[in-house]
């Protein structure tokens, strides 16, 4: 019976994750159109077949979907050109977007069998720059100070955070399985793709119920979806979790190793203050009243 109950309990969260995940992308998803292909001595067929090339990379980037002529919303636009130089081959990309600086980069001489990976870094190299090219503090990347090189990596941003949301004990473990309350304040660093955050967690419990929870973690999570707008993000955490329950006078407490997962949603990327939404799943490795602690939550906050 217990067993059933958290069952449903974690479906109800994955089915939560997966709108929120469904809702994320298709809010920070960059579309873009493949425009003109153009060139000067070389074949229609080999120009052809640069623009399948083209396709194909831009479908495995992630956070970009290839559309047609027909879509709506911004929509960004991707031109090549095809030179002919010296019995080799020069590619020229042009990214054009409706709500940004547009980006051209352009690649080294190369023979034709070696188009593919060519167009390959191209491609990966104008999109990484259209997304340089939107912070204000990299517009020397855009102006060509480093070249046809990446820009040297960026040292992280320090954060502090605070949210609050509700929590529930997923089995019976905490004697309740009434809404706890969660308070969590937290430090970090932000590389962009990996957010690194000292957190401690304060539960309490709702109404009458006798329920206080203190958890301290360091987390890491990675940005797999990293939107202008949305980012979305997963990781794991550890640390130390002290619980404490009180029922029918009875008062039982477990101190132990806390490890969990989360997944969030990051909005406003780009401003100054983001909007944290997350998931969490705690899990205490000490038993209490015969089980494993399990604690599931929801939590909104700020990320400054």
């Amino acid at each position: 019976m217990i067993r059933m109950r958290v069952r449903k309990h974690l479906a109800l969260c994955l089915r939560v994750l997966l709108l929120a995940l469904l809702l994320a992308w298709s809010a920070s998803a960059e579309q873009i159109r493949i425009g003109e292909v153009r060139g000067n001595d070389v074949s229609a067929g080999e120009l052809a077949t640069v623009r399948s090339l083209i396709e194909s990379q831009l479908m495995q980037q992630a956070g970009v979907v290839v559309v047609g002529e027909d879509a709506r919303g911004p929509v960004s636009t991707l031109e090549a050109e095809v030179n002919l130089w010296d019995d080799s081959l020069i590619l020229i990309m042009r990214l054009d977007r409706p709500d940004g600086p547009s980006v051209s980069r352009n690649s080294r001489a190369v023979r034709m069998g070696e188009v593919d990976v060519a167009v390959s870094d191209l491609v990966s190299e104008v999109l990484w720059a259209a997304a340089v090219v939107d912070d204000p503090a990299d517009e020397r990347y855009d102006a060509g100070e480093y070249g046809q090189e990446p820009p040297p990596l960026k040292r992280g941003r320090t954060t502090v955070s605070g949210h609050l949301g509700p929590a529930w004990g997923l089995g019976d473990a905490l004697g309740t399985r009434s809404t706890l309350y969660d308070f969590g304040l937290g430090f970090g660093w932000d590389f962009r793709r990996s957010l690194i955050e000292l957190r401690s967690d304060f539960l309490v419990g709702a109404n009458d119920q006798d329920v206080f929870g203190f958890i301290g973690t360091l987390g890491w999570d990675y940005v797999w979806l990293d939107g202008r707008s949305v980012a979305v993000y997963s990781g794991l955490e550890g640390g130390i979790g002290y619980l404490r329950e009180e029922v029918g006078g009875t008062r039982e407490s477990r101190t132990g190793f806390l490890f969990g997962f989360s997944t969030g949603l990051l909005l406003v990327r780009e401003a100054n203050v983001n909007i944290d939404f997350r998931l969490r799943l705690r899990v205490l490795s000490e038993r209490m009243n015969g089980e494993v602690p399990v604690i599931g939550g929801i939590g909104l906050g700020l990320r400054f």
